[in-house]
C-alpha cells in the first residue's frame, strides 16, 4: 500500500510576479528557493552521496493565506519497499530533512543515513 507525504511550502510565493523573484534572488535573499522536495534514493553518488530522483508533487492551495507564505501544501506519493529522502520546512528557517521507506502496509518509517548505506549495498550485491 502506497503512503502519502504532506508538506508545507513556506514561502512559496505563488502569487509574486517573477521578475520581482528574480530582483530579490540577486539582493542575496535566499527564503525564495524551493526547500520542500522528495526524493527515491536510486543508488550512491560520487559528488552527492546518494543518487536521487525527484518526485512530482500535487499542490493545494486551498487553505493558502494572500500571499502563497503560508497554507500551500504538496503531497508526494511513496510506493512500498523504495527509500526516500524528504525535505519538508517546518518554519521559514528550520527543515526538517530525513529519510523514510514505507511498510507493506503503508507505514512510514524513518532510517538513518547508515540504514540506508545498508539497504542501498544489500540491493546491490
Amino acid at each position: 500500500m502506497n503512503a502519502v507525504v504532506k508538506i508545507e511550502c513556506i514561502n512559496d510565493w505563488w502569487g509574486m510576479p517573477p521578475e520581482k523573484i528574480r530582483y530579490l534572488r540577486t539582493l542575496g535573499l535566499r527564503m525564495f528557493y524551493n526547500r520542500y522536495w522528495a526524493a527515491e534514493i536510486v543508488g550512491l553518488s560520487d559528488r552527492y552521496g546518494f543518487e536521487r530522483r525527484f518526485l512530482e508533487g500535487h499542490k493545494d492551495y486551498a487553505n493558502a493565506n494572500a500571499l502563497g507564505t503560508r497554507g500551500v501544501y504538496i503531497y508526494y506519493l511513496l510506493e512500498p519497499d523504495k527509500l526516500y529522502e524528504i525535505s519538508a520546512p517546518k518554519t521559514r528557517t528550520r527543515i526538517d530533512r530525513y529519510y523514510c521507506t514505507v511498510t507493506e502496509d503503508g507505514r512510514k518509517v524513518r532510517l538513518t543515513k547508515e540504514e540506508v548505506l545498508e539497504c542501498l549495498k544489500s540491493r546491490l550485491e
